[in-house]
Parts: structure tokens; C-alpha cells; sequence
């Protein structure tokens, strides 16, 4: 034993350093991980341990203490918020463009990465799951490595498929034949409880030698495939980048790079960490408290991807993300500020009933003139009134263009009402759009009576 809860019920009876020959009589758990005998233990049943302390040979026994923890409920929170952003955007890509090939590997990427989050979320509840719901959350929790490969390949024909050379090709052949050999020895390894307790106890025990070899190594391939997978995802924006011909296209690879990249670089640094402390041997330290609060916190950068990706894939016209950042910024700043400055006298005189808890309110009310409260009655009334005036005129100056955009357009609806020939409604839609819109050319196609075109 390396340590003992000190909170926990085996606080007092056993002690670090000894060794542990037995589990409820089966002198198994002696070669292989306690732990695997332990989990087939319900919630608060008794169960001994059989140690040798120096010459002596001790048999305490322990309860299976069921416990609630707040940080259970914050993991299963962040977790979930990122995977139904996942599986929300996922399903919007596969229902608007069913037919585009890169749309297709984007919903399954996204669809890929909710289930390996909810599969994350219900790790603490899996005691509490039994039969087909078990099997389906382990299931869930092993799909991590088909989430890298798919991102890859949406990234590698995103945002239009191009012919690749042969070692690109192999590189993305790699990346899933990778994805199946690390997938293959771990969903068996998460399965085997599904077999039963008998069962499970047994080939675990008699295929230990290589199972032991594998959780030896098993953070070392999954670090160093997560770092040369995201790396490989870089590589093929930076190629896609390149390659790219039209502003729209590049606008969309602008918003990938920096919503993924934004995501991306907290998990690179993870993975960096997590191959590290494997090679390192300093596996010990994966288990720490410390290291699930980070776990967390990688976990929540990721709610920046299915954002980014699905505004990329799914949105028809994509602004610059530079535009959209400074105007938003200065948009939200001058919008903060003068609301401040409208409910500024409102707000100090919240302040002063707030520092004057001790007087009465006719001795807070006292300390100023008819004349202040009259100027906040008016600049309240006259803020809530011209609220809607105000912040058009925050549209347009911070967004002129989108705001013309959008009143040339609703009125052009209107003014098409009041026009007859089909010369003069093309006319005008034709004028009206070019002002809106700014298209290279415009083609206007229209059924005559006579059934031509």
C-alpha cells in the first residue's frame, strides 16, 4: 500500500508499506490491483483485508463507505454543459447540410466528443449503473480516441474537400489505424466487469502479466497520440490555409484556428504534462486531487470548439473573427458604460441607504434636495424610455455596415409590394442587394407567362 485515507475507514487499521495477501478471503487480489475485487462490493458492505505488517499477519475489517462529494457534482456539471454544446451542435450541422461531405465529419466529430463527455460525467455514477446502462456508459467513456480521429479528418476537409497527396493520406490512415489499436485493449479493459464478478476476477487474474504491462504504458501512448494527433490538426489548417482561394473560405479557417487553437493549446500542454509524468514515473501524481481539478479545467476550455466549428460550418455569410472581436468589445464596453452613466444617480443612491443602514429613511432622504431626486426620477424615466433609440444608435455606430444591411433589406420587402413589371422588381432588387451586399455579379432568373426562362 503506497497510502491510506486518513478520513477514510481503513484510517488506523491499515498503514503504508504492507502488504496486501488477501480480499475477503481471495488470495488473488495478492497479484493483482485490490481495487478490480473492490468495485464488485456494494455500497456499505463489510469486507476484510488481509495484510502482512512485518511477521505479523492482519485481517481488519472495513466498511464501503458511500460518500458524497460536491467536486463530483462540479465534474459532471462542466462535463456536461461542453457535451450537450457538443451533441446541440453536432445535430444543427447534420440537419442543415446533410448532403456536404465536411459538414458530415464535423456532426460525427461533434457527436463523438458528447458521448466521450457524457461517458466522462457518469464515471463517479458508475456503481450506481448495472446491466445494458453499464455497458453503454463504458462504451461511451472509450470512444476518446475516435473523437482526435475525427477531428482530424473534418479539419483535413474542412472547409472544401481537395485532392491530398499520398502523405497526407497516410497520415490520416495513421491516425485511425492509431485510434483502433489504443481503442481495442481499453474497451475490453472496461468491459470485463460486464462479465460478472467470478468471471472478471478470473481473466483479470490470468491475463495480469499483460495487463499490467499495458496500464504501465497506457498514459504514455494516450499523451504521446493526443500531442502528435493535435499537432497533425495544426499541420492541416496551416496546409488548408494555404490552399484556400475565396475570402469567405478563409474567414471560416480563421474562426477554426483560433476557437480550436484556444482550446487546443490548454489540452496540448495537458497531454505534454500527462506524457511526461508517464515516462517520468510519476504516474502517482495522475491520481491527485490536483490534477482532477486541471483534468476539469481542460474539460471546460473544449465548450470553445463546438462554438467556433459550428459558426464555421453552419453560418451561410462568417464575418472576420478580428471584426467581430474589436467591434463586439467596443460595442460591450460603450453599451456598459452608458447604461453606468444613465442609472449613475440611481446607483449612488443605493449606496448611501446601503452606508447608512443605522438612520431612518426620512434622515437618508433628508440629506439631499428635491432637486437631485427629481433629476434621478427624470434620468431613470428617460433611460427606460429612449432605451430602444439608444441602443440603435450603438448598432450603428459600431456596426454601420450590418445595420444598413439589414434596413435595406426590410425595406426592400416593403417597396416590392408597390411595383407591378418584373423589369422594375429586378431592377430594384438588383440596385438594393449590390448596395447591401456587395456581390461581384448578379444573376436574376425569372419564369415569363410564356413558361420560359
Amino acid at each position: 500500500m503506497d497510502r491510506v485515507d486518513p478520513a477514510g475507514p481503513a484510517a488506523g487499521k491499515l498503514h503504508p508499506g504492507e502488504q496486501i495477501i488477501a480480499v475477503n478471503g481471495d488470495i488473488r487480489a495478492s497479484r493483482i490491483n485490490p481495487a478490480f475485487i473492490l468495485q464488485f462490493l456494494s455500497p456499505e458492505q463489510s469486507y476484510t483485508i488481509r495484510v502482512k505488517a512485518g511477521p505479523d499477519l492482519l485481517e481488519p475489517q472495513l466498511n464501503w463507505v458511500l460518500r458524497s462529494d460536491r467536486s463530483n457534482l462540479i465534474w459532471v456539471l462542466s462535463l456536461g454543459i461542453v457535451g450537450l454544446a457538443f451533441y446541440v451542435i453536432g445535430m444543427m450541422m447534420g440537419l442543415l447540410k446533410p448532403y456536404d461531405p465536411a459538414t458530415r465529419l464535423g456532426m460525427a466529430f461533434s457527436l463523438a466528443c458528447a458521448l466521450h463527455l457524457l461517458g466522462l460525467g457518469l464515471l463517479p455514477l458508475r456503481d450506481l449503473l448495472s446491466g445494458a446502462a453499464l455497458i453503454f456508459s463504458l462504451l461511451m467513456y472509450s470512444v476518446s480516441y475516435f473523437q482526435y480521429a475525427l477531428g482530424y479528418h473534418f479539419a483535413s476537409r474542412f472547409p472544401a474537400t481537395a485532392a491530398e497527396s499520398k502523405s497526407w493520406v497516410w497520415l490520416r490512415r495513421s491516425i485511425y489505424v492509431s485510434c483502433i489499436l489504443l481503442f481495442l485493449p481499453r474497451t475490453a479493459l472496461n468491459l470485463l466487469p460486464a462479465l460478472g464478478q467470478e468471471r472478471a476476477i478470473d481473466r483479470y487474474y490470468r491475463h495480469w502479466e499483460g495487463i499490467a504491462r499495458y496500464l504501465e504504458q497506457r498514459f504514455t501512448y494516450e499523451g504521446l497520440f493526443q500531442l502528435l494527433t493535435i499537432a497533425s490538426i495544426g499541420a492541416v489548417f496551416a496546409r488548408n490555409y494555404r490552399q484556400a482561394q475565396r475570402a469567405d473560405e478563409l474567414r471560416r479557417l480563421q474562426w477554426l484556428a483560433y476557437g480550436v487553437g484556444a482550446a487546443l493549446v490548454p489540452l496540448a500542454v495537458y497531454a505534454i504534462t500527462l506524457f511526461f509524468l508517464s515516462v517520468s514515473g510519476q504516474q502517482h501524481l495522475l491520481r491527485s486531487e490536483i490534477w482532477s481539478h486541471i483534468t476539469q479545467g481542460v474539460n471546460v476550455s473544449l465548450i470553445l470548439v463546438p462554438i467556433s466549428v459550428g459558426y464555421a460550418v453552419i453560418k451561410h455569410r462568417v464575418l472576420g473573427i478580428h471584426l467581430v472581436i474589436r467591434r463586439g468589445l467596443q460595442y460591450l464596453l460603450a453599451k456598459n458604460v452608458l447604461r453606468v452613466a444613465l442609472f449613475l444617480p440611481v446607483i449612488g443612491l443605493i449606496l448611501r441607504v446601503i452606508r447608512s443602514r443605522d438612520e431612518t429613511v426620512a434622515e437618508i432622504f433628508s440629506q439631499n434636495s428635491w432637486s437631485f431626486y427629481f433629476f434621478v426620477i427624470i434620468t431613470a424615466g428617460l433611460s427606460l424610455r429612449y432605451r430602444s433609440q439608444l441602443q440603435g444608435w450603438l448598432d450603428r455606430k459600431f456596426f454601420r455596415e450590418l445595420y444598413q444591411q439589414e434596413r435595406v433589406l426590410v425595406n426592400l420587402v416593403e417597396r416590392i409590394k408597390d411595383l407591378d413589371s418584373m423589369p422594375e422588381i429586378l431592377g430594384l432588387v438588383s440596385t438594393e442587394i449590390a448596395a447591401a451586399l456587395h456581390p461581384k455579379t448578379i444573376h436574376a432568373f425569372y419564369r415569363s407567362r410564356s413558361r420560359e426562362i
